[in-house]
């Protein structure tokens, strides 16, 4: 895989992203300190206070 074009895409997915989008994905890894979720070319972290905040919230 060429690593340019590997760069683009990725920079294509995160110039998709909006703060306060909902996107899912498949989870990944999860940490002490977060989940890592795949999102196609790049992987979002939800840091584990985020978890515990929207825990709550429902």
């Amino acid at each position: 895989m060429n690593p340019g074009n590997r760069r683009h895409r990725r920079s294509q997915a995160i110039a998709q992203l909006e703060v306060g989008r909902q996107v899912a994905g498949p989870v990944k890894t999860i940490t002490d300190f977060g989940v890592f979720v795949g999102l196609g070319e790049i992987d979002g972290m939800i840091p584990s206070d985020a978890r515990r905040t929207r825990a709550l919230r429902r």
